[in-house]
């Protein structure tokens, strides 16, 4: 989590840092302008899947039941909820700058504040196409 806040402080996001409460729900970390929570499950909140493989071949893993729980009840009060997984979130490699580091990272997390920004528009005012036919 501490790795997603420097991102988003370097992004120059207005975060809010576990002094948010929702009932009895502390949100970690938060964007209350845009009523966004990331949540930063880590290895233990998730688990694999132990049907069918999805698409690709490759097992899906699930969100924890209590993590899962946990995003309902924030998105019942009103709170869109993104899920940066371990595995996606770029980590330090020998070869790589910490500059290249700290774009991967920015790049990440711009992606998915442009994903909750975007379910946020209702989809009367959406655009659906830029292009006019032909």
């Amino acid at each position: 989590e501490s790795s997603v806040a420097a991102a988003l402080a370097r992004l120059g996001c207005r975060l809010d840092q576990g002094s948010q409460c929702l009932g009895h729900l502390r949100l970690h970390l938060s964007l209350p302008d845009l009523r966004l929570v990331l949540f930063c499950p880590g290895p233990g909140g998730h688990i694999q899947e132990l049907l069918e493989p999805a698409v690709g071949g490759q097992k899906q893993p699930l969100l924890h039941p209590l993590v899962e729980l946990r995003k309902e009840q924030l998105e019942q009060h009103g709170w869109r909820v993104e899920i940066i997984q371990d595995w996606e979130w770029p980590l330090q490699t020998g070869d790589a700058s910490e500059e290249t580091l700290h774009q991967q990272q920015e790049l990440l997390l711009r992606r998915k504040l442009a994903s909750a920004l975007q379910a946020s528009v209702p989809s009367r005012r959406q655009q659906r196409s830029l292009r006019r036919p032909l």
